[in-house]
């Protein structure tokens, strides 16, 4: 008895937010949290893809001076591994796009665009997906 009353109230918590949500939905909350996000994976992916850069660009300066046959074998190593790192922050910057626009927010500004629920159109001067109006247009 005391488990279904306990799943019954866990139940109705988690349902009080789209009650409040269906009076007047503002998801500005989200969108800013998402922005603020894409931002500093934007800015890490951009450093560590400079860091790689000049990681592999100073292996191939060392690869080039160095005439130590030992040595080489372990530069030429440290130059793939530069390049395999190349690889993997451009296809992670990749995938960052291609998730914005799966999830339509843009990638390329600082602040995601409103995406409002069907049904609702965005109120540019309150700033929230407001206005209700009919699938049917009516």
């Amino acid at each position: 008895m005391k488990k279904a009353i306990f799943n019954v109230s866990a139940l109705s918590t988690l349902l009080v937010p789209a009650v409040a949500l269906a009076q007047n939905p503002n998801f500005n909350y989200i969108n800013s949290f998402v922005g603020q996000g894409l931002v500093y994976l934007r800015l890490a992916v951009t450093v560590l893809t400079i860091l790689m850069t000049v990681y592999f660009l100073y292996n191939v300066l060392r690869f080039i001076m160095n005439t130590d046959a030992t040595k080489v074998a372990d530069l030429r190593k440290a130059m793939i591994n530069g390049l395999i790192g190349l690889f993997v922050a451009t296809a992670v910057w990749g995938i960052i796009r291609l998730a914005g626009s799966v999830t339509g927010v843009d990638t390329m500004s600082g602040s995601p665009a409103v995406t409002c629920p069907p049904g609702l159109k965005y109120n540019q001067a309150a700033g929230t997906c407001g206005t209700s109006t009919s699938v049917l247009g009516i």
